[in-house]
């Protein structure tokens, strides 16, 4: 997926670097599979509301 415009033309060309083929913008990454530290603390916080909104929907089922 490009960083800048959402596609899917986004390439290694060598460890730890990320280019896109449509644009040509370059980005640093991690080596071997395009994940940063912000997505991953997006992911876990997002995992985290999911759990809470689900604890809270069984817990109003309750009464």
């Amino acid at each position: 997926m490009c960083f800048y415009f959402t596609q899917y033309a986004v390439k290694r060309k060598v460890v730890g670097i990320w280019g896109c083929k449509d644009c040509g913008k370059v980005k640093n990454g991690s080596a071997y599979t395009l994940k940063y530290v912000t997505a991953l603390s997006v992911r876990s916080t997002i995992k985290r509301l999911r759990e809470k909104t689900d604890s809270n929907v069984s817990d109003l089922r309750d009464f």
